[in-house]
This record gives C-alpha cells, structure tokens and sequence, in this order.
C-alpha cells in the first residue's frame, strides 16, 4: 500500500486552517443547540464534522502536518486529564 504524503503547510496557511476550524466548530455548535439539547456524543459529532470538513477531500485524509487525526485525540484526552486530576 502507497503511503500519504505528508502536506506541509507554511505558517499563514495552517494558523488559517486552524481559525477556519475552529469557526466552523462555533458555527456547528450554534446551530446543533437551536436544532436540540443532545449528550456528549454530538459535541464530538458536530467538531469532528468541522474538522473532517477543513482536513479532507472526497472522502480521503488529506494528511496535513499538525491537522493529524490522532493528535485531535491526543490533545483532547490532555486537556480532558487536566480536569479530572488523571494528568500525569
């Protein structure tokens, strides 16, 4: 199987990305609390739409540097662990 290549982004293009993001996270958010009160499950639901939305194409990962599935996850068990006293 062919390997990704990893898209590099310069730094006007990534800090871009990260604040269409997290707007697009603002918007998501807006509208899913006029549509219905709901549980855990869609927050994570409607920003991974805003994520999945800026950092793929056609269905695919576009693999870009620092907009990496598995860091979204790492930061938010991070910032998770520093609420509830497990962060080392």
């Amino acid at each position: 199987m062919k390997k990704k290549k990893l898209i590099e982004l310069d730094d006007e293009k990534r800090i871009a990305l990260f604040i269409k993001i997290c707007d697009d996270i603002i918007v998501n958010m807006e509208l899913a609390k006029k549509g219905h009160i709901g549980d855990l499950g869609d927050i994570g639901n409607e920003v991974g739409r805003a994520v999945g939305h800026n950092t793929c194409k056609d269905e695919k990962d576009l693999n870009i540097w620092a907009f990496e599935r598995d860091d979204f996850t790492s930061g938010y068990e991070h910032g998770y662990s520093l609420q509830d006293g497990s962060h080392g």
